[in-house]
């Protein structure tokens, strides 16, 4: 067994040599993905199949590419860039900005109030240092007696924090639009969670690159959540923690309404209710180490930014139990 000092003794992590091949292949990507920048390269587009017939247009759309824009943008600005850069890009949108380092948990988040719209926005950030991967890696499932239900205990306990760190920033009377990217994806759920069993109106979680928080009976509780999970579709932190990684009887799940981003303009879309999601066999055969550092990079935030990008004249719904015909193999840079 491995243990962490400091974590405390209910801490652990299984055998490295007793887990699957898979599975181990699976912890180090997300270990690497978690940590490794990347830079913003603009690629050609691939080739692809025109769309089925029953694929509709951007204009008979539920999705607001040009929101979903907005907030990974914000979230690349909190992942990357400088309290001074952060608000010089968007002192102009808000009223108010609020960019707050959490000191226990070595994490940033950014809130930021619009008073003629009573609306708050929310950006938390992602893993970015070894003291936010022992959080991810605390993968055990932790009873809170708040919210009711089981999560995934190193999330809990950075969203704990950023509960604590941010409720004095809030409006109860205002709208709370909750997003998030990889790590601050959980947090930011997890805080939804939390901010509506306190009364106040959540209304939209937006994250990119969630893994898994909760199992099927956290996600039946909070299913009525306004979560909007969007998905690269080489992204493989969506799947995690895998399905029989620990907890086979009652693994962790995803729930909410899920968009997948396909290549250029082709996405899919489906409501979630308990979904263990294991991680898809192409993204577990290219998890070698010749096609590694390409697959990191589908987890960046700025991944995600562009291909939304590539959505924002002509988007595309293809059936979700036809999206991966217009999957593309992990770029190369």
């Amino acid at each position: 067994m491995l243990t962490c000092p400091g974590f405390g003794p209910r801490w652990y992590i299984l055998s490295w040599k007793a887990m699957k091949p898979s599975i181990r292949r699976s912890i180090f990507c997300v270990v690497a993905a978690l940590l490794l920048p990347s830079p913003l390269v603009a690629l050609p587009a691939p080739s692809l199949p025109p769309p089925a017939d029953r694929a509709t247009s951007e204009s008979a759309s539920p999705i607001n590419f040009h929101e979903l824009l907005h907030f990974a943008l914000l979230n690349a600005s909190v992942r990357y860039e400088t309290t001074q850069a952060i608000e010089s890009q968007w002192g102009r949108t808000y009223d108010d900005l609020s960019v707050v380092w959490i000191r226990k948990t070595n994490n940033r988040y950014l809130v930021g109030t619009i008073r003629s719209r009573r609306v708050q926005e929310i950006a938390v950030r992602g893993t970015t240092n070894f003291r936010n991967l022992l959080y991810d890696l605390r993968f055990q499932k932790e009873y809170n007696p708040r919210l009711g239900i089981w999560v995934h205990h190193g999330f809990e306990l950075m969203a704990l924090a950023l509960y604590r760190s941010i409720k004095p920033l809030l409006h109860r009377d205002y709208a709370l639009r909750i997003s998030g990217q990889s790590l601050g994806a959980a947090e930011a759920l997890i805080l939804a969670m939390l901010l509506s069993r306190d009364g106040y109106h959540v209304q939209r979680v937006i994250t990119f690159g969630q893994p898994k928080v909760t199992d099927a009976q956290g996600a039946a509780r909070y299913r009525s959540l306004p979560l909007l999970r969007v998905v690269d579709q080489n992204d493989p932190v969506a799947y995690l923690p895998p399905a029989n990684m620990i907890y086979r009887s009652n693994p962790y799940v995803q729930f909410g309404e899920e968009v997948d981003l396909l290549s250029g303009p082709y996405y899919a879309l489906r409501r979630v209710s308990d979904s263990a999601s294991p991680i898809p066999n192409r993204l577990v055969d290219s998890l070698t180490l010749s096609d590694l550092s390409t697959l990191l990079r589908e987890h960046n935030i700025r991944t995600y930014v562009r291909s939304l990008r590539a959505k924002l004249s002509r988007a595309i719904r293809v059936p979700y139990s036809e999206r991966e015909t217009y999957v593309a193999p992990p770029y190369r840079y």
